[in-house]
């Protein structure tokens, strides 16, 4: 397949590629190109825990154009939640969504949309990140939220030495991307900028049913929807370093992303367009007294600008308008944090205080007349959070202690009247006082050996949509609504010896005041009490040189203490069935073969009453090889679903805020067999 870039992504992407051929002129000798560093840690609950990893190598070779396709491939506790080509989200140990708190670059990022058509990840430029830190579990009280645990993403820094890096990518169901980047600078001064372009034609799954062909019964595509590409996206990263001395250093950093006509046919309404800017200043000192081994000053400002609309759909089907609709949401997070560590022969203790204030707002809007219809759909809510907090890590010996304290005070309110919510109560303004903290605690019996053990509570407050969203007079938020909390215990052992690497885990959540969907006698959020358990384990081996065995395997249950309104199912919503993953790697100097297997059990322990539907079980087959042909040359080739299987992941669990569609929402079924290649030229 002929690898051809569209013409509306080349008047940028031609400088760019003039400006690497001009570097190239000059080309770093090899002693000069450092290193790539991992970008990839799937970390468990104990962050000294030997992580997975994944080189840069590998994300930058992958054909995925969001992190949670990626994620959800390199661990059996993570399942994809497809909602739609780009723009998917992923649960982890049965906590997804607003349970499961994203970071970029330690602070906040979250989409507009509340249907979550753009959940966190779907704002992160892949080729940005530099890695990945995936934390199941109550044990890291730095930021709040992280309900079932939090994914922090860390983006690459800037390098004193002159690189360039360029890569291109094709596949099926013309999948096309291009990107470079550049760095460089002084001891003083360093500077990165990067460009990448992507877009996708909608996939057909293994029984040769298209994306589009998902779509709701009552708003399918139209001609022109089913004519369209899946999604067009553009994203451009930048970061500046400057190192006023040895012990100071000032970091800017901006992402700036575009995404246009993104399908989305899980729900009614697709994605016009999508901008998001994300802003870090980051000021660092070390050792400038001895109380102070590490202070950190971070600032930011989040920006997402999300913009629904149906004009892709062919208006069908009784009780919906029948008028073509789009919706213009916001929400910008900004804020600040200050952190100090203190460091000892006995451990370390860190400090910090953090505020963080959140505007949400949409409106919806008749597409045909160009009129407001619902000026309080989000009805511009303020939601201020501060925060102090504690860590300490204590070394005694054998044994390793963690633990954490933090405070949270947070004021919820709606500026506008809530014309809906009224039927459940005439209160607005919310504050919220909570706290969360953990023990744990880890035993090394031997040099090749570790037991641990985990105790915490955490805490998730209810977001805008959920407390304030003013859809219909059957659709609406819950001002009431308490914030959830988690108490949980987690424990297993890892080993290191002849028979391989193992780490078996298991762990216990109890849940008060859960947020839960309630679909009658009106659409809403509720509080209920719930749990959720289960194990994971994971083990690798190299049986001989370069040929290396690894597999995971992870079962979770999520059962309901108390029931919602009319629903009588005891079976907990969005949780994932077992999962099992096998992969085999052979490696030498240049060559690189990795053949994979993904097996996920029937989705039957289902809450049916809220909508989920059951799905079989299936097996998946991923094969995959790099060749290393020089220092300035790579290549890769993949198939993904090799024997073009038809299959779900998972159910698409929360309605369609944006339409109040029925209780059952579509499936939307997985790629069928994926062939892509990428080039890699650095300089």
């Amino acid at each position: 397949m002929a690898f051809t870039l569209p013409w509306k992504y080349r008047g940028v992407v031609y400088p760019l590629a003039l400006l690497f051929v001009l570097v190239s002129i000059n080309p770093v000798q090899g002693e000069q190109i450092t290193e790539l560093e991992t970008i990839l840690v799937t970390a468990s609950a104990e962050k000294e825990d030997h992580p997975d990893q994944v080189g840069q190598e590998e994300l930058r070779h992958e054909h995925v154009v969001d992190l949670a396709e990626l994620l959800s491939q390199q661990s059996a506790s993570t399942t994809l939640i497809r909602k739609s080509g780009y723009g998917n989200e992923i649960a982890l140990r049965g906590f997804g969504k607003a349970n499961l708190r994203v970071l970029y670059d330690n602070a906040m990022v979250e989409g507009a949309c509340g249907s979550r058509k753009d959940p966190a990840l779907s704002h992160v430029p892949l080729l940005a990140v530099r890695k990945v830190n995936v934390q199941p579990g109550p044990f890291d009280v730095s930021r709040q939220g992280g309900l079932g645990g939090a994914i922090s993403v860390e983006t690459v820094d800037p390098s004193a030495e002159e690189q360039a890096e360029v890569w291109l990518k094709g596949g099926s169901f013309d999948y096309r991307s291009g990107a470079v980047q550049v760095t460089g600078g002084n001891d003083t001064i360093q500077a990165l900028l990067g460009y990448a372009a992507t877009e996708m034609d909608p996939y057909e799954d293994g029984d040769g049913h298209k994306l589009t062909d998902f779509a709701p019964a009552g708003r399918p595509y139209s001609n022109e929807g089913e004519d369209q590409e899946a999604f067009t996206k553009q994203d451009v990263w930048g970061k500046l370093r400057w190192n006023i001395n040895q012990q100071h250093s000032l970091t800017l950093s901006h992402t700036y992303g575009k995404a246009e006509d993104v399908l989305t046919p899980r729900v009614a309404v697709d994605i016009e367009k999508e901008r998001t800017t994300l802003t870090q200043l980051h000021y660092d000192a070390f050792e400038l007294c001895p109380y102070s081994d590490h202070l950190q000053v971070r600032l930011y400002h989040h920006d997402v600008q999300h913009n629904p609309f149906d004009r892709y759909r062919d208006l069908v089907g009784a009780g919906l308008p029948s008028f073509h609709r789009r919706f213009e949401a916001r929400s910008t997070f900004r804020g600040a944090s200050l952190s100090n560590t203190v460091e000892r022969a006995w451990g370390e203790l860190t400090v910090g205080l953090t505020h963080d204030h959140q505007d949400w707002n949409a409106d919806a809007y008749n597409n045909d007349a160009d009129i407001l219809i619902n000026d309080q759909f989000i009805p511009d809510v303020d939601h201020d959070m501060w925060a102090g907090y504690a860590q300490i890590k204590v070394l005694t010996g054998p044994v390793t202690w963690r633990s954490g304290i933090r405070y949270d005070d947070s004021t919820m309110e709606a500026g506008d009247t809530l014309k809906f919510s009224h039927a459940i109560t005439d209160s607005n303004r919310q504050h919220d006082r909570t706290a969360s903290g953990y023990l744990f605690a880890s035993w090394y019996p031997t040099d090749f050996s570790r037991l641990f053990v985990g105790v915490g509570r955490s805490v998730r407050l209810p977001t805008g949509a959920e407390r304030y969203l003013q859809g219909s007079p059957t659709f609406y938020g819950n001002p009431d609504l308490d914030p959830t909390i988690n108490h949980e215990l987690d424990l297993g052992t890892t080993l290191d010896g002849v028979w391989g690497q193992w780490t078996i885990k298991g762990f216990y959540s109890d849940l008060d005041d859960y947020i839960y969907q309630q679909a009658s006698p009106a659409k809403t959020w509720v509080n209920i009490d719930a749990h959720i358990y289960g194990i994971e384990t994971r083990w690798n081996k190299e049986i001989v040189n370069g040929l290396t065995l690894d597999a995971g395997y992870a079962w979770q249950r999520g059962r309901k203490d108390d029931q919602p309104a009319n629903n009588d199912d005891k079976d907990l919503s969005e949780i994932p069935p077992w999962k099992t993953r096998l992969g085999l790697e052979y490696e030498n100097n240049r060559w690189a073969v990795r053949a994979e297997w993904l097996h996920s059990g029937k989705a039957s322990q289902i809450d049916e009453e809220a909508g989920e539907v059951q799905l079989a079980d299936w097996d998946v087959v991923n094969l995959t090889a790099s060749y290393h042909y020089s220092e300035h040359w790579s290549f890769h080739l993949g198939v993904e679903n090799l024997f073009d299987e038809s299959y779900a992941v998972a159910n698409s669990y929360e309605y369609d805020v944006v339409s109040g569609s029925a209780i059952t929402p579509p499936i939307v079924y997985e790629p069928g067999r994926m062939i892509y290649f990428s080039v890699i030229s650095r300089w």
